[in-house]
């Protein structure tokens, strides 16, 4: 059967580490803006890509736009170290997040990962009803 959508099924993550090569990270005076692979632009102030860098063995992040399966957005990073995906706006605001907060943006936009544009929220208890 053939696929129309993508004609190589098999090989959707194989340009992963070329993906980001003609989309350096632009430096300015206020932060670092970087382009995902799908053509998105992220915004973060130099502390956050400096802990974004760290986390990536010192290179540029290869940051993506990741979709959940409710509509919503959220930049990723590939996280080597434990070989899953890692929550970009989590490695921004640092040793500030613990288990159990949820990272809420000030503006709605989720491409906005500037400290100032980022705070943090404790995800509501669920009440288990007696049977």
């Amino acid at each position: 059967m053939e696929n129309k959508h993508n004609s190589s099924p098999n090989n959707a993550f194989a340009d992963f580490a070329t993906a980001w090569a003609d989309r350096p990270p632009t430096i300015t005076a206020t932060g670092v803006k970087v382009r995902t692979a799908s053509g998105e632009t992220v915004t973060v102030d130099h502390d956050g890509w400096a802990a974004l860098r760290a986390i990536c063995d010192g290179r540029s992040p290869k940051l993506f736009f990741n979709l959940s399966g409710r509509g919503v957005g959220y930049v990723r990073y590939q996280d080597a170290a434990r070989g899953n995906l890692g929550m970009a706006a989590r490695v921004v605001l640092g040793d500030e997040v613990k288990a159990g907060d949820v990272v809420r943006y000030r503006d709605g936009n989720r491409l906005n990962l500037t400290r100032a544009n980022l705070y943090l929220a404790r995800r509501r208890a669920v009440t288990q009803h007696p049977a």
